[in-house]
């Protein structure tokens, strides 16, 4: 008997907690039902329109024209170090034939922002590097090209590290442009998405100029007051196909 009035307090306690959890539950869920402000985490989002989406135009810019590439550091075969760097164009190696304006280089985790003294070209695979003005007017190899800058005796590496080498092509250039995310292609023609006056879209070509990494240079296709996508998708160009100008 004792027992069984033992068990009495706890079944008490049990049957408490089970109303109040009800209760909590029940509370909860009348305040989200009458909550007209509450959101409806699994509705679909509603599609994005052109009109929501940055436009940008032909504006001045001043592009100081450079090109970059990965770079290894290899021995010079003299006691010394070059960055090497493989061409990331036929149309790049080409141009490269007359020397650059300056290179700056870095080294990935030690030294950055240094002159690197221009060297040439060479051949990848441990070729004998070629100096841009002793084959000037001949063809560059259109394989396996490489770019070659003197590293410093003060700035110590050893072969293998990895770095960056920046080619800086010219002078700064006053000229119209784009943002570069608002042009696919390479260094001759791209294509921009036209954004009309309907709301319609066209896949454009133009021509390129110079660029930097943030410009790029427009000569032609591309009147001053057309709009253009300035983030245009892969999606963009495949709906735009049919209206190529």
């Amino acid at each position: 008997m004792t027992n069984r009035t033992g068990w009495i307090p706890q079944l008490l306690v049990f049957a408490l907690l089970l109303l109040l959890a009800s209760g909590v539950s029940w509370f909860v869920a009348s305040s989200v039902a009458g909550d007209d402000s509450a959101e409806d985490l699994t509705a679909p989002l509603p599609p994005v329109t052109l009109d929501q989406r940055a436009t940008v135009s032909l504006s001045g810019a001043t592009i100081t024209p450079v090109v970059s590439a990965n770079a290894t550091v290899v021995p010079d075969g003299e006691g010394g170090w070059w960055l090497e760097a493989v061409a990331p164009t036929d149309e790049l190696a080409y141009r490269l034939l007359d020397p650059p304006v300056g290179v700056k280089a870095l080294i990935n985790g030690g030294p950055s922002g240094f002159d690197c003294d221009w060297v040439g070209l060479g051949q990848a695979g441990g070729g004998t590097a070629v100096v841009a003005e002793s084959v000037r007017g001949m063809p560059a190899e259109t394989t396996g090209v490489t770019m070659r800058c003197q590293i410093p005796e003060d700035v110590r590496v050893v072969a293998g590290m990895r770095g960056l080498m920046v080619l800086r092509m010219g002078d700064p250039v006053e000229t119209e442009a784009l943002p570069v995310t608002a042009v696919v292609g390479d260094a001759v023609q791209g294509q921009v998405i036209v954004v009309h006056g309907d709301s319609t879209t066209e896949v454009r070509t133009v021509e390129l100029g110079v660029s930097d990494i943030y410009n790029i240079e427009i000569t032609g296709g591309l009147e001053a007051d057309e709009l253009v996508l300035q983030n245009p998708t892969q999606y963009d160009f495949t709906q735009g196909m049919s209206s190529d100008g």
